[in-house]
């Protein structure tokens, strides 16, 4: 077994643990490539102490690109409310769609506030930034498992097996299911 194999194994088949799992992965490769890049790998890049791999962590992120992560989370809840308001409670859509204006509209007034990155942000708008991030993400776990569990659409499983009992049906009966 490969190794995308057991990482597919690992992720429960229910409809929270794929949420959760899929919010996991994105806040991954969202923010592990910056954690890395944080580390002083070589002598000349400083210290490697938690203090300077924190340090560099928070440059990254302090001209505004957090703002850059917010507004592709909302348009992933808003992408989630949109293809799945049939399945969803009328005030969660709604609400979901005014945090989801609301928060990008916060995001790029922070991104014009830093004329193209160049200016920074107050350490408090950045914390900020990671706040509304975590709780974006938190409603969008919310949405998937809505959207999850209570979809009028079968699975692919489900479609699978209705295909293949019409077509037992209509072996059996030598003609049309």
């Amino acid at each position: 077994m490969g190794l995308w194999e057991k990482v597919r194994n690992w992720i429960p088949v229910n409809p929270i643990g794929q949420s959760i799992a899929e919010v996991i992965f994105t806040s991954l490769f969202t923010f592990g490539p910056f954690l890395l890049l944080s580390v002083p790998w070589v002598a000349s890049s400083g210290e490697l102490s938690g203090a300077t791999v924190a340090n560099k962590f928070w440059t990254f992120w302090d001209n505004g690109q957090i703002a850059l992560p917010i507004l592709g989370l909302c348009g992933a809840i808003a992408s989630v409310a949109a293809l799945n308001g049939r399945v969803i409670p009328n005030f969660l859509n709604v609400f979901t769609w005014l945090i989801a204006i609301g928060v990008a509209g916060a995001g790029w007034f922070a991104l014009a506030e830093t004329k193209g990155f160049s200016e920074v942000l107050n350490n408090e708008i950045v914390s900020f930034g990671f706040i509304t991030y975590g709780l974006l993400a938190v409603l969008w776990v919310v949405l998937n498992v809505i959207a999850n569990s209570r979809s009028e659409n079968p699975t692919s499983d489900e479609r699978a097996r209705i295909l293949l009992a019409a077509m037992k049906r209509a072996e059996q009966t030598g003609g049309d299911a």
